[in-house]
C-alpha cells in the first residue's frame, strides 16, 4: 500500500509543479529544437555515445536549456554519479582566489592572523579527480557574468593542456609546486 500512496503523492506534485518544470525536457532525445546540437550523427551525439566527451562552452539566449543540457550531459558521462560532477556558478564577485586557489585569514589560539593557501572550487574537484581514473565533469555555469581572465589565470592554459607534463605554477604555490588538471 505504501508505493500507492507514493505514487499519488508523486502525481499530485507533479500537478502542483510549475509549468516550467512540468514541461522541461527529461533526457537528450527529448531537447527538442536542438538537433544541431544533439542530432544522431552531430558532434555532441557522437561525443556522448562514444564516451570522449570534451571541453565546450554552450551559449544562447537566457531560458534556452544551456544549464539543463549541461546536467544531463554530465549526467550521462559521470553514469548518474553526482559526487563526479561540479557545478560553479560565476557571479561578478566570483574570483581567482574563490575559484582556483587564495590565502584565507586565520586567527591562531594567541590572536594572531595568518594567512592559509586554501584550495579553490576547480583545484579540489581536481584532486578528487586525480584520484580516481572515472570520467569527471566540471560545470561553469554564467561564465559571461564574471571576469573570465581574472578568474581562470593560468587555467586556461590548462583547460587545453591536460596532464602532469604541461603542469603550471599556480599563483599562491610553494616554489616547488604545480599544478595540472588531470586527464579525466
Amino acid at each position: 500500500m505504501a508505493d500507492l500512496f507514493n505514487q499519488q503523492a508523486d502525481q499530485q506534485l507533479q500537478r502542483e509543479a510549475p509549468l516550467a518544470a512540468r514541461m522541461r525536457p527529461r533526457t537528450l532525445e527529448e531537447f527538442l529544437g536542438q538537433q544541431e546540437m544533439v542530432g544522431k550523427g552531430r558532434l555532441l551525439y557522437n561525443a556522448i555515445e562514444q564516451d570522449t566527451p570534451f571541453s565546450m562552452i554552450l551559449w544562447g539566449p537566457p531560458g534556452t536549456g544551456k544549464t539543463w543540457a549541461a546536467r544531463h550531459i554530465s549526467e550521462h558521462v559521470t553514469s548518474g554519479d553526482k559526487s563526479r560532477v561540479r557545478l560553479v556558478q560565476f557571479h561578478p564577485a566570483m574570483s581567482y582566489e574563490s575559484f582556483v586557489q587564495g590565502l584565507q585569514p586565520v586567527a591562531d589560539d594567541g590572536g594572531r592572523i595568518t594567512f592559509d593557501v586554501v584550495d579553490g572550487a576547480v583545484v579540489e574537484f581536481a584532486g578528487r579527480a586525480r584520484n580516481d581514473d572515472r570520467p569527471h565533469v566540471l560545470v561553469i555555469d554564467e561564465i559571461n557574468r564574471a571576469n573570465v581572465p581574472k578568474v581562470l589565470g593560468e587555467l586556461i592554459y590548462l583547460l587545453e593542456y591536460r596532464g602532469d607534463e604541461d603542469a603550471l605554477k599556480l599563483q599562491y604555490q610553494k616554489p616547488d609546486q604545480t599544478f595540472s588538471l588531470p586527464e579525466n
